[in-house]
């Protein structure tokens, strides 16, 4: 059992999660997830509180006939899973107080008995395989809670042109060419931008703060949106590439940006798809996953959480700092393959590491020396034994040792309370070297061929342990007649 990973799965999931539960709503506190969920169950009150405005299944012609000559309606009008191929029984329909959620309806092909509607609270487009216009929506005007067009065919965003905010806007898998249509459109919390045969989007202008923003780059998208005035993202920044070294995109020009509060995350982009970050300042949690070679757009920002650098082609970091009074600092460095050290990196204060599968990577001396970590996993880094920042480490929760070219762990030799101790493939390994240890919960020491287990035998006595406890792993070690064990 490996405890370690589940830890750094943790962090992952903690990442996912925030994406997932981007964009709350600012009223009643309705999770939006960029608009809302499926609407199959549409007659559940929590997205109608009527079921007569939930047009659905078999019966839909009927119910959408109930309410021709209707011209306003307090609540949600959700059109799911029908066969309708148009909205003409709508035709006087001025207002909808609610949410108008048209999700999921295979056959509709046009919006147009849709063409009184003025106002209405949120509107969500979803998944209809043959809608290809919002003709019918010109008169929409004002203000909407969300705007959600996603997976149709919908080649044009003009007719919306006379909306002038939104909460949170999401645009996702249609064929739009630009953004023609959202030049005047302030967006005041969330933005998700996936739109994989856009040309330009520099039709659209963020303002100067968001709480939310996803942005997905193309190498068919020519230019990137206006974000010029963004100064401030308070929760979730993300830029995600979808290209490779031969097809790149422009990278969005973001000069003004001071201050990221959750997460900065950039996935998959090439050299010239990240951006200059030369105002940023501060980000709470910066991860990066993308095979870059060079990060000196992003130098000289205060870190307040976690970091993460994976699957990089750097070779030497920028610099990057921790903020002085934050708690509970984690890094993560895992599979950037020319990387040979930590240098760039100011952090002498922290929680957690995990050093993983860095095939070049020799020293972590850049780090200094580390008093109050609580977890500590270093695995498959072939070169790695410059590792003196541990040597005044008393206490832990974690530590694992893993195919690390070590002799001996006496860099731990201070280290005297543990939880969980996992030792396991390290080829070189002779002795433990845990002279100081006095308490450990769980211990795994697993295939370390030159480690005798007369070694195994004195840690475990020291520990007031034996072989056959719960909570303790001995097997694939060395013999007392192996090497070294003389």
């Amino acid at each position: 059992m490996n405890l370690i990973k589940p830890l750094n799965s943790l962090i992952k999931v903690g990442a996912l999660l925030a994406t997932a539960s981007m964009l709350v709503g600012h009223s009643g506190g309705d999770v939006l997830d960029f608009g809302w969920a499926p609407a199959e169950k549409c007659g559940d009150t929590s997205l109608s509180e009527h079921s007569d405005y939930c047009i659905q299944g078999d019966a839909a012609a009927e119910k959408l006939a109930a309410l021709q000559g209707v011209t306003s309606i307090n609540s949600d009008l959700v059109i799911t899973g029908t066969s309708l191929t148009e909205l003409s029984a709508l035709a006087e329909l001025e207002e909808i107080g609610g949410r108008l959620i048209i999700e999921s309806n295979d056959a509709l092909s046009s919006l147009n008995g849709l063409n009184a509607l003025a106002n209405l609270y949120s509107l969500k487009i979803d998944s209809n395989l043959q809608l290809s216009s919002l003709s019918g929506l010109e008169r929409l005007s004002g203000n909407l809670d969300s705007l959600f067009i996603a997976d149709s065919p919908i080649n044009s965003l003009l007719p919306l042109s006379q909306l002038t905010e939104v909460y949170n806007l999401r645009l996702e898998n249609i064929p739009v060419a630009d953004l023609q249509g959202l030049e005047q459109l302030n967006v005041i919390n969330g933005l998700y931008l996936d739109l994989p045969q856009a040309e330009t989007l520099n039709q659209f202008s963020s303002g100067e703060i968001l709480r939310d923003l996803e942005l997905h780059i193309y190498p068919s998208t020519l230019a990137q949106p206006d974000f010029s005035r963004l100064a401030q993202v308070s929760n979730y920044f993300s830029l995600i590439g979808h290209g490779d070294v031969n097809n790149q995109s422009p990278a969005p020009s973001i000069p003004v940006l001071t201050s990221v509060g959750g997460e900065l995350y950039l996935n998959n982009l090439q050299n010239t798809e990240l951006p200059s970050f030369a105002s940023l300042q501060q980000i709470g949690f910066l991860n990066i996953d993308a095979p870059i070679s060079d990060l000196s757009n992003l130098s000289g920002p205060s870190i307040n959480r976690h970091l993460s650098i994976e699957n990089t082609l750097l070779s030497q970091l920028p610099e990057l700092y921790f903020s002085s009074d934050a708690n509970d600092i984690s890094i993560s460095i895992e599979g950037n393959s020319e990387l040979i050290n930590l240098n760039g990196l100011n952090a002498s204060f922290l929680s957690s590491i995990s050093i993983r599968n860095n095939n070049k990577l020799a020293s972590i001396e850049a780090l200094g020396q580390q008093t109050e970590l609580e977890i500590v996993s270093l695995e498959n880094n072939p070169l790695l034994s410059q590792l003196d920042i541990f040597q005044a480490i008393s206490e832990l929760d974690s530590l694992n040792i893993n195919n690390i070219p070590l002799e001996n762990l006496n860099i731990f030799a201070t280290l005297q309370q543990l939880t969980y101790l996992e030792v396991r493939n390290n080829p070189n390994l002779t002795s433990l070297g845990l002279d100081s240890l006095s308490l450990s919960d769980h211990l795994n020491i697993v295939d370390n061929p030159k480690l005798c287990l007369q070694r195994i035998y004195s840690l475990l006595t020291q520990l007031d342990k034996q072989i056959s406890d719960d909570g303790v792993i001995v097997m694939g070690n060395g013999t007392d007649i192996g090497e070294g064990c003389q």
